[in-house]
C-alpha cells in the first residue's frame, strides 16, 4: 500500500462550517439557479412569440402571457407545451446560433410570466442549455468587472 504523506488522496472536510444557503421564495418550485440573459432570446409557442426572462438547467420563464392566453385555458399550471428557441453555442472559434425543440410544462403563473419546467429533454438539448447558462454565467461576471474597472477609474 503507498503512502502520501500522512493525508489521503480522498480527504473530505467533515466540518458543515462552509455551508452554502440559498434562500428562495415560498412560492418558488424551480431548484435550479436561474439567469437572465442580457441579450433577448426568443421562445416560439405556436404562432406565438415570447421573450426569454430567465433560465436554469430545470426550467425556464417567458413572457407575456395574456390574461386571453391563461382564460382559454392554453397557458394553465401542469400545461404542456413544445417550444422552440435558438441560443448561441460556443464552438471555438466561432459562436453559432443552435434551434432548440422540447417541452415543458406550466409549474406557475406570475403575472404575466409563465414558469415552466423541462419535460422528456434530450441529453443533447441539456448539454446545450447548460453550455450556454455556464457561458452567459461568465459572460455577465466579465461584464459587471469591466463595468465596475470604468467606475471606479
Amino acid at each position: 500500500m503507498h503512502k502520501t504523506g500522512g493525508w489521503s488522496l480522498f480527504w473530505k472536510k467533515k466540518s458543515n462550517d462552509d455551508e452554502i444557503i440559498i434562500e428562495l421564495d415560498e412560492d418558488e418550485r424551480r431548484q435550479g439557479i436561474r439567469i437572465q440573459p442580457l441579450n433577448d432570446i426568443i421562445v416560439h409557442h405556436k404562432a406565438q412569440e415570447f421573450k426569454l426572462v430567465d433560465i436554469s438547467f430545470m426550467g425556464m420563464a417567458f413572457a407575456p402571457i395574456s390574461d386571453e392566453m391563461v382564460t382559454s385555458g392554453a397557458y394553465k399550471n401542469t400545461s404542456q407545451l413544445s417550444i422552440a428557441f435558438r441560443l448561441p453555442a460556443f464552438k471555438k472559434p466561432e459562436t453559432i446560433t443552435i434551434e432548440l425543440h422540447c417541452n415543458v410544462q406550466v409549474i406557475q403563473i406570475r403575472g404575466t410570466t409563465c414558469c415552466c419546467q423541462f419535460i422528456d429533454i434530450t441529453p443533447e438539448t441539456q448539454m446545450y442549455i447548460e453550455q450556454f447558462i455556464l457561458a452567459e454565467q461568465k459572460r455577465q461576471i466579465h461584464h459587471r468587472h469591466n463595468n465596475e474597472t470604468i467606475q471606479s477609474s
